[in-house]
């Protein structure tokens, strides 16, 4: 009997984008040789089990669109990282997965809630004279304010004065605020970056214990590499850069924002999230390719021809703001050389000339 071929589906190319963050707990690919999966590990076979097993897995409300991100793992709604919608926040803005940000309040039709901050101040339960305690509490006090040229700023949403994290010392809506048991503040995001302090029971447990271990190893280096080399500030808990034999360091939350290289290592319970610095996160044509580093990234151009990086400053002449429209580099914009048009010598020149019976010179 004859079958009839069906047609082949046709394959789509998928496009990656530079930087893209690489989730660590997507699927890892069959291997090409044998074509049998990869083992994977009892952790993170729970990890998915759990992520299946929640109770808002698979609802949309509609919050997600292409491009936005998590304000705590910081991926998009839809993929492997997590299955549960993306819930907001109606005071500050919070956009978070309903796994990642485990809500205290009720979730309403629209994915509309409030963040643990925001209940804390603004529910109709917590009458004045609490929400005056808390604005001047003395573990409470605001750090110094960012600087205006850090190259690690915030997209804006800032908490109410008095709420800040005590590991980064921002009080950015970005990173997602969870409270202590300490009576303060301190962002997911940054929690997921030590062993010491960890999330139970809705609140954040042995902060200050990391604290103090953290400053303790920091002491150890030089004191100019003692603060974050995102927003200089020297307070809270700074990550040493996991390139072997550097010694600078670095918020959590500062690296996040300037997607920073990642590296996950998991210590048998749950995932430690590290990273590298900005000589050390690029590489290649994320590099200046005048001045080879790869630090301050907000004030360099792409070529939209040859995709190199450039520094404004390394330029000539250095340029101070962002041109518009396309750009090219120096590269790209001279004209290549002519080739050399090859020239035949004048002795056989004269050879031909006498074998023909002409003379070279006349015309």
């Amino acid at each position: 009997r004859k079958f009839e071929e069906k047609p082949k589906p046709k394959r789509t190319k998928k496009m990656a984008s530079r930087r893209r963050r690489t989730p660590f707990t997507a699927k890892k690919k069959r291997n090409s040789k044998s074509g049998t999966p990869e083992k994977v590990s009892p952790t993170k076979k729970k990890r998915k089990s759990m992520i299946a097993s929640h109770p808002d897995s698979g609802k949309r409300y509609g919050i997600g669109k292409p491009g936005l991100l998590c304000d705590c793992c910081f991926f998009e709604e839809h993929g492997d990282v997590s299955q549960t919608p993306f819930i907001k926040c109606l005071y500050c803005g919070l956009v978070a997965h309903s796994a990642c940000y485990p809500p205290i309040s009720t979730v309403d039709e629209k994915g509309k809630f409030l963040c643990d901050v925001c209940t804390s101040y603004f529910h109709p339960s917590v009458n004045r004279e609490e929400r005056t305690k808390k604005s001047e509490d003395g573990n409470m006090r605001t750090p110094k304010p960012l600087a205006e040229d850090i190259e690690a700023k915030g997209d804006g949403r800032v908490h109410r004065r008095g709420v800040y994290c005590q590991l980064c010392a921002r009080s950015d809506v970005l990173g997602g605020m969870k409270p202590t048991d300490s009576n303060s503040w301190v962002h997911l995001a940054c929690l997921m970056s030590t062993e010491d302090a960890f999330f139970q029971n809705k609140t954040a447990v042995h902060v200050k214990g990391a604290l103090k271990k953290n400053r303790t190893e920091v002491m150890k280096c030089p004191k100019s590499k003692q603060k974050c080399e995102e927003c200089g500030g020297r307070s809270g808990l700074l990550l040493k850069c996991k390139h072997k034999g550097c010694d600078r360091h670095m918020h959590a939350l500062c690296a996040e924002i300037l997607d920073r290289l990642r590296v996950v290592e998991n210590n048998g319970e749950r995932d430690i999230i590290s990273y590298k610095c900005t000589l050390h996160s690029y590489e290649g044509v994320d590099a200046c390719g005048v001045c080879k580093l790869s630090n301050k990234q907000h004030e360099m151009l792409e070529c939209d021809k040859c995709s190199q990086g450039y520094h404004m400053a390394c330029l000539t002449p250095p340029l101070t703001e962002i041109p518009e429209g396309d750009w090219f580099c120096a590269r790209c914009t001279t004209k290549e050389p002519a080739a050399d048009i090859p020239t035949t010598p004048s002795s056989v020149i004269k050879r031909i000339h006498l074998y023909c019976k002409r003379n070279p010179d006349e015309n």
